[in-house]
């Protein structure tokens, strides 16, 4: 005949299961522990190779007699003539005159600027960005804002900046 628990005079608990939960808490504690020794007791400093200190070489004493140097010549003034002068909106090289063209006033040189913008911008297509007023305004506030460290979107020559 088979003895039930429930026949039993003293009833029986099952103790495994409060054993593996302080033995799994014992071996947490045990990592944490030997962990943090080697984290902390480790040795961080590298193994650098020894310095070797090598003597200067200093050079000759100085001559007692100071080296001999040619004198340097004064430039002379060139007077010059009003005639010499080349008037305003010409260059000459070379017996070539070139006609510099005039720049409009800033009041008026919108399109200008546009158009010398585009030539530089060597093929990108940026003409939808650039602004239609006060361009020359604009980017001189802007390259001065950048220059002072402050990136004012507001005053930007391009738009969506």
């Amino acid at each position: 005949m088979q003895v039930n628990e429930e026949d039993r005079i003293s009833p029986q608990s099952d103790e495994k299961s409060g054993s593996n939960i302080a033995f799994i808490a014992i071996a947490v504690i045990a990592l944490l522990a030997a962990s943090s020794y080697f984290y902390f007791t480790s040795d961080d400093s590298e193994e650098f190779d020894p310095v070797v200190i090598t003597p200067v070489e200093l050079p000759e004493a100085l001559p007692a007699t100071p080296i001999e140097q040619t004198p340097i010549e004064e430039p002379q003034q060139i007077e010059s003539n009003i005639d010499d002068v080349v008037p305003t909106g010409e260059l000459e090289t070379n017996n070539e005159t070139v006609v510099v063209e005039p720049l409009p006033a800033l009041t008026e040189s919108d399109d200008f600027v546009e158009t010398k913008t585009l030539a530089i911008a060597n093929g990108m297509n940026i003409a939808p960005m650039i602004l239609k007023k006060d361009i020359a305004r604009q980017f001189v506030v802007f390259v001065d804002n950048l220059a002072q460290g402050e990136l004012v979107r507001k005053a930007s020559p391009l738009k969506g900046l």
